[in-house]
């Protein structure tokens, strides 16, 4: 029987903080920075973003947009469609994330998550509340496209997503996301916290022509 929206999100976040713990404490990194004088902000902000992707998970559930497959019969078959379901989101959120960056309009969406500089695993979070839902519309648009995938196996593919999505907030083990929280222009990654050295320099620099069109926008 097929769980509910409320319950997947849940179980995706929750297993990702429990994975996420013993790695900071192993590479000897704090969840959140002493002092910090917007924790309270940032906990207030996290929770209402949980419970926002609850609500659109559970939505798009009951709107028969979300609907998992049968189990898939080999730890192979898993494994691949885990990495091509991933695959699919990363085309769609790296040319978002891109463009939240570079068309003026779209950047006070992603400029509350950008305010933090310094940045540890409890700003993973900390982004608007529109950020946040449209990051997980990216994450489930592979439904959209008819795609097929187990609950057990979207779910993996999910923590994984989830747990490098926040390790990538700790400098000591993706330095790269710490310099684009610093020069917004730069080492963008993906949304699995992979840092994406393809357009870790200015795209303007490399394509000039597509950098005067950017300016325009």
């Amino acid at each position: 029987m097929q769980t509910n929206g409320i319950l997947h999100v849940w179980r995706l976040i929750y297993i990702s903080i429990l994975i996420v713990i013993p790695i900071c404490a192993i590479i000897k990194t704090p969840l959140f920075i002493k002092n910090d004088p917007r924790l309270w902000e940032k906990l207030r902000v996290n929770v209402i973003n949980v419970i926002i992707a609850m609500a659109l998970v559970e939505l798009e559930m009951q709107l028969g947009i979300v609907k998992f497959a049968q189990q898939e019969s080999t730890y192979i078959e898993c494994l691949v469609t885990g990495i091509v379901y991933i695959l699919i989101v990363e085309t769609h959120y790296a040319p978002w994330h891109y463009a939240m960056h570079h068309i003026s309009f779209l950047y006070p969406i992603h400029k509350l998550h950008h305010s933090v500089i310094e940045v540890s695993p409890i700003d993973s979070y900390f982004m608007s509340h529109m950020d946040w839902l449209l990051s997980f519309v990216c994450i489930f648009i592979p439904f959209v496209w008819g795609f097929s995938i187990s609950e057990k196996t979207h779910l993996g593919a999910m923590v994984f997503v989830g747990v490098t999505g926040i390790l990538e907030h700790t400098p000591k083990w993706n330095p790269g996301h710490s310099i684009h929280h610093t020069k917004s222009s730069e080492h963008y990654t993906l949304m699995s916290g992979v840092w994406f050295n393809m357009i870790g320099e200015k795209i303007e620099n490399r394509m000039p022509m597509l950098g005067k069109i950017l300016k325009k926008i």
